[in-house]
């Protein structure tokens, strides 16, 4: 389709256009995958990025609970990096990018403070700059990446935001801001919102946590059930983080 000329999946190739075949809410809607299924490159197609990006309205949402001279509208103010709670991972909402990999592998760190604390090492120093210090594992280095809370957000959302911030992309319960703001950061590290659509929740692990990460296959030939069992058991006590993801067939199906 037309939809598809000048768009490269993930490893270089044409992208394909498909469509999603699977019930539910985005039934019908068209999207681009890799047509060798070598790589993980999913982005919806029936808007294209650039026209989408231009309806984008940037709004501060100051980290202070005070408002600024610069956020007249009550949505953007008022809002903390991170809640009283802490960081939670039932908190985080994946918003209208195709990062559920990243997202997913963002919430199995947020079950570990520590790890969290070295994403954002200095996490009250931002104050009324808005600047906040974001640490990601990046070519094989700890990097340190500086975004402040300018977030892209939108008025033509079919379900808008219960805190009716209008934000875009991903979000978290409760006025916080923590998930905008790494995945911001992640974003500008590869360069747009647009690069961090499809991926692998090993790849994100890797780059949140600095850790190697090992893969195992449920379809492999050798795949025990059992032993796999009792080693995820044994991963998760010892604090391990531990995600889990779909095949390229399931994604393909999902539209996801």
């Amino acid at each position: 389709g037309d939809n598809a000329e000048g768009v490269l999946c993930l490893c270089g190739q044409p992208a394909q256009l498909r469509t999603v075949e699977k019930r539910g809410p985005t039934f019908g809607r068209p999207y681009l995958a890799c047509p060798m299924k070598s790589c993980r490159f999913f982005e919806f197609a029936d808007r294209h990025s650039t026209l989408a990006a231009l309806e984008l309205v940037w709004k501060r949402f100051p980290a202070t609970g005070v408002k600024c001279a610069d956020s007249d509208d009550a949505p953007s103010w008022g809002w903390n990096v991170v809640g009283d709670a802490g960081f939670r991972p039932s908190d985080l909402q994946q918003g209208g990018v195709g990062d559920c990999w990243f997202m997913s592998a963002l919430a199995v760190v947020a079950e570990r403070h520590d790890l969290m604390a070295k994403l954002l090492p200095n996490l009250n120093a931002g104050g009324e700059s808005g600047c906040q210090e974001v640490r990601l594992f990046l070519d094989g280095r700890w990097t340190s990446v500086l975004v402040d809370d300018h977030l892209p957000t939108t008025t033509r959302q079919k379900r808008p935001t219960p805190d009716g911030s209008g934000l875009v992309f991903g979000r978290c319960a409760e006025r916080q801001l923590w998930v905008s703001l790494i995945e911001k950061a992640y974003a500008k590290a590869h360069g747009s919102y647009n690069s961090i659509s499809g991926g692998v929740i090993s790849e994100a692990l890797l780059d949140l946590t600095g850790a190697p990460t090992e893969v195992v296959h449920f379809r492999d030939p050798d795949f025990d059930a059992d032993l796999f069992w009792a080693r995820l058991v044994t991963l998760l006590q010892a604090g391990c983080p531990v995600g889990c993801g779909t095949s390229a067939e399931t994604i393909e199906e999902l539209g996801l």
